[in-house]
């Protein structure tokens, strides 16, 4: 059992030291950021990870959660847009359509404040592809992004803005 033990120490520590450290979908070069605080105020660390989906025909968004893993999201009818329309009728806080469907629950913005609800993710970046930021309006993700949101938990939306990038942090609200 002990030399069973001692290998995969081993094997654990070969992977760590040769694997390189892919947080925040960047090697370790300097110029990436240590932490979610971190990547919140970097302009040129989302600038880098928006160039890798600039180009989708959809809003496309990479999350990262306060452990750096990045996860990828897309616009569209998914599972995950029930639970947000029913989250969002139930809370009674944003406007809702007389009829059908909360136009947000198929936005990116949304769907990683539900995977942050349901996940128990307190603090997350996101960098989306779309040159407006989130969706403005009546019916807009800002106004849902805090209700879907939990309590407390924070959301740094990263978006180009011309030659810069802009961001906002959403908080979630009771």
């Amino acid at each position: 059992m002990r030399k069973f033990l001692l290998v995969v120490a081993l094997l654990v520590a070969a992977w760590w030291v040769f694997s390189g450290d892919e947080r925040f979908a960047c090697a370790d070069d300097g110029a990436c950021p240590s932490s979610v605080d971190g990547a919140s105020g970097d302009a040129r660390w989302a600038r880098d990870r928006y160039e890798s989906i600039r180009t989708e025909s959809l809003t496309a968004g990479l999350f990262y959660d306060g452990d750096g893993h990045q996860h990828e999201f897309s616009s569209g009818d998914e599972d995950i847009s029930e639970r947000i329309e029913d989250l969002l009728r139930s809370s009674r806080r944003v406007s809702m359509p007389a009829v059908g469907r909360h136009p947000t629950v198929t936005h990116v913005e949304p769907k990683v404040a539900m995977r942050m609800r349901e996940g128990e993710v307190d603090r997350g970046v996101l960098v989306i592809n779309h040159p407006e930021g989130p969706c403005p309006g009546v019916f807009s993700c800002s106004r849902t992004i805090e209700v879907v949101l939990p309590h407390g938990a924070a959301l740094t939306v990263w978006w180009p803005d011309g030659d810069t990038m802009t961001s906002m942090t959403f908080v979630g609200k009771d």
